[in-house]
């Protein structure tokens, strides 16, 4: 369900105070396909104003705000005790924005695991997104999301429109980033938990180089998670 055509509707100040600009805003909901009745679950810091937006389209929204905590994935249960009250493959969308988790090299386990608990989240079909802003390049999560099965997007928005090579070739920057949507559908067969976590740990690297300028140093406890069985 295309949704773009309410952007523009009498629901204009909550659009505002969603905390998202309004071409990104309109990428993540075209793309994740969610439209009245769907659940939606939104992982991290920052727009708080979002959920309402959410909901004043019919849209039905849970949130998380606490990091995930990783733990032994041979139990196959999800690690985050914030997730964990939620039954599996549950949300048509999980929507992860600022989650320091990904501020670092989205190459490290620690970053796959955690991609692999939200998956574990949602239904088949259904769609994980990531509302970032400053910290990567979109290429960075379109490496991330494709060691998934699955359909890739990824969306790139700077400030007036224009491309990050302009930006650089104006102002000679290369730490210029904007808003990113990036966008994960996954199969319609279903997926189970473990075999999410599975699929990160054969792929990961516990010491993984940055994955771009912009990220952050690989957390320190990456090493030193444990793997799946």
């Amino acid at each position: 369900m295309n949704l773009g055509p309410t952007l523009h509707s009498d629901n204009g100040t909550l659009l505002s105070q969603s905390g998202l600009p309004r071409k990104v805003l309109r990428q993540l909901i075209q793309t994740s396909q969610i439209g009245i009745g769907s659940r939606v679950l939104k992982v991290g810091q920052g727009c708080g104003g979002l959920n309402d937006f959410l909901s004043s389209l019919g849209i039905q929204v849970w949130e998380v705000s606490d990091s995930i905590e990783l733990t032994d994935a041979g139990s196959q249960h999800r690690a985050s005790a914030g997730l964990s009250r939620f039954d599996q493959s549950c949300f048509d969308l999980v929507l992860v924005h600022d989650l320091a988790t990904y501020h670092g090299t989205l190459h490290s386990s620690a970053a796959l695991r955690a991609t692999a608990q939200l998956l574990s989240c949602v239904r088949p079909g259904g769609t994980l997104s990531f509302v970032q802003q400053a910290s990567h390049q979109a290429r960075c999560f379109e490496q991330h999301l494709e060691h998934f099965p699955g359909a890739v997007d990824a969306f790139e928005s700077f400030e007036g429109g224009m491309q990050q090579t302009a930006w650089q070739h104006l102002f000679r920057r290369t730490d210029v980033a904007g808003s990113i949507v990036a966008t994960l559908t996954i199969p319609t067969n279903p997926i189970t938990a473990f075999q999410w976590l599975r699929l990160a740990d054969e792929c990961g690297q516990p010491e993984a180089a940055r994955c771009c300028h912009l990220c952050r140093e690989p957390p320190a406890h990456a090493a030193s998670l444990p793997k799946a069985a």
